[in-house]
């Protein structure tokens, strides 16, 4: 990922991944399209999508957002 991530940075590529794990797209994606149904539900940059209400939207779970110490990224995680 950290590969697909610096190649679209330096040549000022577009790429679509497909993931359904959360942390992985916030850590690596510039922008979050959360779709259901076929349907986009939320869509924003990581800051904006790491979030319990909007999470919650998406997953129909409590979720909570932790910051580890040793990390600058957010992590979700049910509750």
């Amino acid at each position: 990922m950290e590969l697909v991530s610096h190649l679209s940075h330096t040549l000022g590529l577009g790429i679509v991944i497909v993931l359904h794990d959360i942390n992985l797209a916030a850590r690596y994606c510039d922008r979050l399209v959360a779709l259901h149904g076929g349907r986009v539900l939320a869509e924003g940059p990581p800051s904006e999508m790491m979030n319990p209400t909007t999470l919650k939207a998406i997953y129909g779970v409590e979720m909570q957002i932790i910051a580890p110490p040793q990390s600058a990224h957010q992590i979700a995680v049910p509750i």
